[in-house]
């Protein structure tokens, strides 16, 4: 039996658990691990806003890019759906 996971597996598994999981408390700790375990294996390279990367960007770019803090509404969308993506 395999005992160790590549990091992009783990990546995967931990993003798509952030994504679905309903509750805040339960998506914090889920963030908190990823970082860690990204970190302590020297793979932390950043985070990404979900709603940002689907679909913030270009809802960004055809308003004409407007600065903060208006950008923010774009970054996070409805601030109740505040997922993180790992990269």
């Amino acid at each position: 039996m395999r005992k160790t996971i590549e990091i992009d597996e783990l990546k995967k598994i931990l993003n798509e658990e952030i994504l679905f999981v309903s509750s805040e408390t339960e998506k914090i700790a889920l963030r908190n691990v990823t970082e860690k375990i990204l970190y302590k294996t020297g793979n932390y390279r950043g985070f990404n806003q979900l709603y940002w990367m689907e679909r913030g960007h270009q809802e960004w770019r055809e308003a004409g890019e407007p600065d903060f803090p208006e950008k923010d509404n774009y970054i996070y969308g409805n601030r109740s759906r505040n997922d993180v993506f790992y990269y």
